[in-house]
Protein backbone atom coordinates (compact mmCIF):
# COMPACT_ATOMS: atom_id res chain seq x y z
CA UNK A 1 0.00 0.00 0.00
CA UNK A 2 1.26 3.46 -0.86
CA UNK A 3 1.87 5.89 1.97
CA UNK A 4 0.39 9.38 2.17
CA UNK A 5 3.78 10.86 1.31
CA UNK A 6 3.93 8.78 -1.87
CA UNK A 7 0.44 9.92 -2.79
CA UNK A 8 1.47 13.52 -2.27
CA UNK A 9 4.13 13.39 -4.96
CA UNK A 10 1.48 12.76 -7.61
CA UNK A 11 -0.64 15.45 -9.25
CA UNK A 12 -2.77 12.73 -10.91
CA UNK A 13 -4.29 9.61 -9.40
CA UNK A 14 -5.99 7.08 -11.68
CA UNK A 15 -6.16 9.72 -14.40
CA UNK A 16 -7.81 12.29 -12.13
CA UNK A 17 -6.16 15.67 -11.73
CA UNK A 18 -6.25 17.42 -8.39
CA UNK A 19 -8.86 20.15 -7.93
CA UNK A 20 -8.11 23.31 -5.95
CA UNK A 21 -9.97 25.29 -3.28
CA UNK A 22 -8.92 28.17 -1.03
CA UNK A 23 -10.16 28.65 2.51
CA UNK A 24 -11.82 32.06 3.05
CA UNK A 25 -10.27 35.00 4.93
CA UNK A 26 -12.31 34.33 8.05
CA UNK A 27 -13.27 31.10 9.78
CA UNK A 28 -12.43 28.68 12.55
CA UNK A 29 -12.64 25.03 13.50
CA UNK A 30 -11.38 22.10 11.45
CA UNK A 31 -10.67 22.01 7.72
CA UNK A 32 -12.85 18.92 7.37
CA UNK A 33 -15.84 20.93 8.61
CA UNK A 34 -15.17 23.64 6.02
CA UNK A 35 -14.98 21.03 3.26
CA UNK A 36 -18.23 19.36 4.33
CA UNK A 37 -19.99 22.74 4.31
CA UNK A 38 -18.38 23.94 1.09
CA UNK A 39 -19.23 20.70 -0.76
CA UNK A 40 -22.54 19.47 0.73
CA UNK A 41 -22.81 16.58 -1.73
CA UNK A 42 -19.84 14.95 0.02
CA UNK A 43 -20.44 13.95 3.65
CA UNK A 44 -18.11 14.78 6.53
CA UNK A 45 -17.36 11.08 6.90
CA UNK A 46 -16.33 10.87 3.26
CA UNK A 47 -14.02 13.87 3.64
CA UNK A 48 -12.44 12.27 6.72
CA UNK A 49 -11.89 9.11 4.67
CA UNK A 50 -10.27 11.03 1.81
CA UNK A 51 -8.02 12.92 4.21
CA UNK A 52 -6.99 9.66 5.88
CA UNK A 53 -6.09 8.23 2.46
CA UNK A 54 -3.91 11.23 1.59
CA UNK A 55 -6.29 12.67 -1.00
CA UNK A 56 -6.44 16.20 0.45
CA UNK A 57 -3.15 18.11 0.25
CA UNK A 58 -1.80 21.56 1.03
CA UNK A 59 -0.07 23.75 -1.55
CA UNK A 60 3.22 21.94 -0.91
CA UNK A 61 1.45 18.70 -1.89
CA UNK A 62 1.71 17.34 1.63
CA UNK A 63 -1.38 15.50 2.89
CA UNK A 64 -3.22 17.33 5.64
CA UNK A 65 -4.24 15.59 8.87
CA UNK A 66 -7.79 14.81 9.94
CA UNK A 67 -7.45 17.36 12.78
CA UNK A 68 -6.03 20.11 10.52
CA UNK A 69 -7.13 23.49 11.88
CA UNK A 70 -8.63 26.23 9.73
CA UNK A 71 -6.04 28.65 8.29
CA UNK A 72 -7.25 31.71 6.39
CA UNK A 73 -6.52 31.50 2.64
CA UNK A 74 -5.01 28.02 2.95
CA UNK A 75 -4.80 26.39 -0.47
CA UNK A 76 -6.04 22.80 -0.65
CA UNK A 77 -5.74 20.24 -3.41
CA UNK A 78 -8.22 17.39 -3.43
CA UNK A 79 -9.17 14.48 -5.67
CA UNK A 80 -12.75 14.07 -6.75
CA UNK A 81 -14.30 10.63 -6.44
CA UNK A 82 -17.56 9.15 -7.67
CA UNK A 83 -19.02 5.99 -6.25
CA UNK A 84 -19.95 3.52 -8.98
CA UNK A 85 -18.87 5.73 -11.87
CA UNK A 86 -20.48 4.45 -15.09
CA UNK A 87 -18.17 2.63 -17.48
CA UNK A 88 -18.33 3.56 -21.16
CA UNK A 89 -17.27 0.38 -23.06
CA UNK A 90 -16.34 2.27 -26.23
CA UNK A 91 -12.91 3.11 -27.61
CA UNK A 92 -11.23 6.52 -27.72
CA UNK A 93 -8.87 6.74 -30.71
CA UNK A 94 -6.05 9.16 -31.42
CA UNK A 95 -6.38 10.44 -35.00
CA UNK A 96 -3.54 12.97 -35.23
CA UNK A 97 -0.73 14.11 -32.94
CA UNK A 98 2.12 16.61 -32.89
CA UNK A 99 4.44 17.89 -30.19
CA UNK A 100 1.88 20.56 -29.34
CA UNK A 101 -1.58 19.07 -29.84
CA UNK A 102 -3.56 15.95 -30.56
CA UNK A 103 -6.91 15.19 -32.15
CA UNK A 104 -9.00 12.27 -30.92
CA UNK A 105 -12.14 10.57 -32.16
CA UNK A 106 -14.38 10.23 -29.13
CA UNK A 107 -17.34 7.86 -29.00
CA UNK A 108 -20.87 8.87 -28.13
CA UNK A 109 -21.61 8.86 -24.38
CA UNK A 110 -18.02 9.68 -23.32
CA UNK A 111 -17.74 13.22 -21.86
CA UNK A 112 -14.78 15.40 -22.73
CA UNK A 113 -14.02 16.75 -19.24
CA UNK A 114 -14.69 15.49 -15.70
CA UNK A 115 -18.01 16.54 -14.22
CA UNK A 116 -21.06 15.14 -12.47
CA UNK A 117 -20.95 11.36 -12.29
CA UNK A 118 -17.96 11.12 -14.65
CA UNK A 119 -14.41 11.59 -13.35
CA UNK A 120 -12.06 9.07 -14.97
CA UNK A 121 -14.37 8.00 -17.81
CA UNK A 122 -13.72 11.14 -19.85
CA UNK A 123 -11.57 12.03 -22.84
CA UNK A 124 -9.08 13.94 -20.68
CA UNK A 125 -9.15 11.35 -17.90
CA UNK A 126 -8.45 8.45 -20.24
CA UNK A 127 -5.60 10.27 -21.98
CA UNK A 128 -3.96 11.33 -18.71
CA UNK A 129 -4.26 7.74 -17.51
CA UNK A 130 -2.38 6.69 -20.66
CA UNK A 131 0.52 8.91 -19.61
CA UNK A 132 -0.23 12.31 -21.13
CA UNK A 133 0.63 15.37 -19.07
CA UNK A 134 -1.81 16.85 -16.56
CA UNK A 135 -1.51 20.06 -18.63
CA UNK A 136 -3.54 18.39 -21.39
CA UNK A 137 -6.64 20.49 -22.10
CA UNK A 138 -9.55 20.16 -24.50
CA UNK A 139 -9.63 23.30 -26.66
CA UNK A 140 -13.37 23.01 -27.32
CA UNK A 141 -16.34 20.96 -26.18
CA UNK A 142 -18.47 18.23 -27.67
CA UNK A 143 -21.68 17.17 -25.99
CA UNK A 144 -21.33 13.87 -24.16
CA UNK A 145 -23.77 12.30 -26.61
CA UNK A 146 -21.96 13.57 -29.73
CA UNK A 147 -19.25 11.46 -31.34
CA UNK A 148 -16.29 12.70 -33.32
CA UNK A 149 -13.21 14.88 -33.33
CA UNK A 150 -11.89 16.78 -30.32
CA UNK A 151 -8.78 18.99 -30.41
CA UNK A 152 -6.59 19.02 -27.30
CA UNK A 153 -3.63 21.20 -26.39
CA UNK A 154 -0.68 19.55 -24.65
CA UNK A 155 0.97 22.53 -22.95
CA UNK A 156 -0.54 25.20 -20.74
CA UNK A 157 1.65 27.83 -22.42
CA UNK A 158 -0.05 27.18 -25.77
CA UNK A 159 -3.66 27.09 -24.62
CA UNK A 160 -4.59 30.66 -25.51
CA UNK A 161 -3.23 30.30 -29.05
CA UNK A 162 -5.40 27.23 -29.66
CA UNK A 163 -8.45 28.81 -28.00
CA UNK A 164 -8.01 31.78 -30.33
CA UNK A 165 -8.68 29.49 -33.29
CA UNK A 166 -12.26 29.16 -32.07
CA UNK A 167 -12.69 32.70 -30.74
CA UNK A 168 -11.56 34.23 -34.03
CA UNK A 169 -13.23 31.74 -36.36
CA UNK A 170 -9.91 30.42 -37.67
CA UNK A 171 -10.91 26.76 -37.56
CA UNK A 172 -13.42 24.99 -39.79
CA UNK A 173 -15.64 22.36 -38.18
CA UNK A 174 -17.95 20.08 -40.13
CA UNK A 175 -20.51 17.72 -38.66
CA UNK A 176 -22.87 15.13 -40.09
CA UNK A 177 -26.28 14.23 -38.73
CA UNK A 178 -29.14 11.89 -39.53
CA UNK A 179 -32.84 12.60 -39.21
CA UNK A 180 -35.81 10.39 -39.98
CA UNK A 181 -37.73 13.45 -41.22
CA UNK A 182 -37.41 14.11 -44.94
CA UNK A 183 -36.80 17.69 -46.10
CA UNK A 184 -38.89 19.14 -48.89
CA UNK A 185 -35.79 20.40 -50.70
CA UNK A 186 -33.58 18.38 -53.00
CA UNK A 187 -30.10 17.14 -52.16
CA UNK A 188 -27.53 19.93 -52.12
CA UNK A 189 -29.86 22.57 -50.72
CA UNK A 190 -28.24 24.78 -48.07
CA UNK A 191 -30.02 26.58 -45.23
CA UNK A 192 -28.37 29.45 -43.34
CA UNK A 193 -30.08 29.27 -39.96
CA UNK A 194 -29.69 32.12 -37.47
CA UNK A 195 -31.52 32.44 -34.16
CA UNK A 196 -31.28 33.65 -30.58
CA UNK A 197 -30.62 30.75 -28.21
CA UNK A 198 -31.54 31.02 -24.54
CA UNK A 199 -31.75 28.54 -21.68
CA UNK A 200 -34.94 26.57 -21.58
CA UNK A 201 -36.71 24.51 -18.96
CA UNK A 202 -35.01 22.57 -17.45
CA UNK A 203 -31.92 24.76 -17.60
CA UNK A 204 -29.68 22.18 -19.32
CA UNK A 205 -31.88 22.47 -22.43
CA UNK A 206 -31.83 25.37 -24.86
CA UNK A 207 -34.51 26.96 -27.01
CA UNK A 208 -34.93 29.61 -29.66
CA UNK A 209 -36.35 32.99 -28.69
CA UNK A 210 -37.19 36.28 -30.33
CA UNK A 211 -34.45 38.85 -30.59
CA UNK A 212 -31.07 39.37 -32.19
CA UNK A 213 -29.49 36.12 -33.31
CA UNK A 214 -26.53 34.83 -31.32
CA UNK A 215 -26.18 31.53 -33.21
CA UNK A 216 -25.58 30.67 -36.84
CA UNK A 217 -25.35 27.31 -38.61
CA UNK A 218 -25.01 26.34 -42.27
CA UNK A 219 -26.97 23.16 -42.90
CA UNK A 220 -26.90 21.22 -46.18
CA UNK A 221 -29.15 18.30 -47.10
CA UNK A 222 -26.94 15.58 -48.60
CA UNK A 223 -29.58 12.99 -49.47
CA UNK A 224 -31.06 9.76 -48.12
CA UNK A 225 -29.03 7.14 -46.24
CA UNK A 226 -30.82 3.85 -45.69
CA UNK A 227 -34.02 4.75 -43.80
CA UNK A 228 -32.83 8.22 -42.77
CA UNK A 229 -31.76 11.55 -44.28
CA UNK A 230 -28.20 12.82 -44.10
CA UNK A 231 -27.15 16.40 -43.44
CA UNK A 232 -23.85 18.27 -43.28
CA UNK A 233 -23.75 20.91 -40.57
CA UNK A 234 -21.24 23.71 -40.11
CA UNK A 235 -21.56 25.73 -36.89
CA UNK A 236 -20.35 29.27 -37.53
CA UNK A 237 -20.93 30.08 -33.86
CA UNK A 238 -20.44 27.61 -31.03
CA UNK A 239 -23.42 27.77 -28.67
CA UNK A 240 -24.28 24.82 -26.45
CA UNK A 241 -26.54 22.31 -28.27
CA UNK A 242 -26.66 24.72 -31.22
CA UNK A 243 -26.82 22.14 -33.99
CA UNK A 244 -29.33 19.99 -32.14
CA UNK A 245 -31.66 22.95 -31.51
CA UNK A 246 -31.32 24.26 -35.05
CA UNK A 247 -32.07 20.89 -36.61
CA UNK A 248 -35.17 20.49 -34.43
CA UNK A 249 -36.29 24.02 -35.28
CA UNK A 250 -36.04 23.23 -39.00
CA UNK A 251 -38.24 20.17 -38.56
CA UNK A 252 -35.41 17.64 -38.80
CA UNK A 253 -34.59 16.62 -35.21
CA UNK A 254 -31.51 14.44 -35.01
CA UNK A 255 -32.10 10.72 -34.59
CA UNK A 256 -32.02 9.46 -30.99
CA UNK A 257 -31.86 12.96 -29.48
CA UNK A 258 -33.29 12.69 -25.94
CA UNK A 259 -33.60 16.50 -25.53
CA UNK A 260 -34.96 17.93 -28.80
CA UNK A 261 -37.56 18.69 -29.91
CA UNK A 262 -39.01 17.35 -26.64
CA UNK A 263 -37.24 16.23 -23.48
CA UNK A 264 -37.70 12.51 -23.01
CA UNK A 265 -37.86 10.60 -19.76
CA UNK A 266 -34.34 9.96 -18.49
CA UNK A 267 -33.17 6.41 -19.10
CA UNK A 268 -29.83 4.60 -18.93
CA UNK A 269 -27.57 5.17 -21.93
CA UNK A 270 -28.67 3.11 -24.92
CA UNK A 271 -25.28 2.23 -26.42
CA UNK A 272 -26.95 0.68 -29.47
CA UNK A 273 -28.93 3.84 -30.20
CA UNK A 274 -26.49 6.78 -30.02
CA UNK A 275 -27.30 10.34 -31.01
CA UNK A 276 -26.72 10.52 -34.76
CA UNK A 277 -24.50 13.59 -34.69
CA UNK A 278 -20.84 13.27 -35.67
CA UNK A 279 -18.09 15.87 -35.54
CA UNK A 280 -16.61 14.65 -38.79
CA UNK A 281 -13.88 17.10 -39.82
CA UNK A 282 -11.52 19.77 -38.48
CA UNK A 283 -9.16 21.94 -40.52
CA UNK A 284 -6.92 24.78 -39.34
CA UNK A 285 -3.43 26.23 -39.39
CA UNK A 286 -1.58 25.20 -36.26
CA UNK A 287 -0.95 28.40 -34.27
CA UNK A 288 2.29 27.05 -32.81
CA UNK A 289 4.22 25.59 -35.75
CA UNK A 290 2.21 26.94 -38.69
CA UNK A 291 1.45 23.61 -40.37
CA UNK A 292 -1.91 23.05 -42.04
CA UNK A 293 -3.88 20.34 -40.25
CA UNK A 294 -6.93 18.65 -41.74
CA UNK A 295 -8.69 15.61 -40.27
CA UNK A 296 -11.77 13.85 -41.64
CA UNK A 297 -13.09 10.62 -40.11
CA UNK A 298 -15.67 9.89 -42.79
CA UNK A 299 -19.38 9.60 -43.35
CA UNK A 300 -21.76 9.03 -40.46
CA UNK A 301 -23.15 5.50 -40.22
CA UNK A 302 -26.85 4.77 -40.10
CA UNK A 303 -26.24 1.77 -37.83
CA UNK A 304 -23.52 1.06 -35.31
Amino acid sequence: MKSNSETATKSIINGVQASRVFLPHHGSGLVVDFLAERFPNVSRAEWLDRIARGLVLNSARVPILVDQLFEPQLELLYYREVHKEPTIPLDLNIVFETEHCLIVNKPSFLPVNPGGQFITETVVGRLVARGYSSELTAVHQLDRLTEGLVLLCKRAADRDRYHRLFRDGLIRKRYEALSIYAPESSAGHIVHHRSKLVRGEPSFCWREDEGEANSYSRIQFLGPLDDAYRFELEPVTGKTHQLRVHMAALGHPIMNDPFYPKLREKKPDQLTAPLKLKARALSFEDPVDGQTISCDIGVIESER
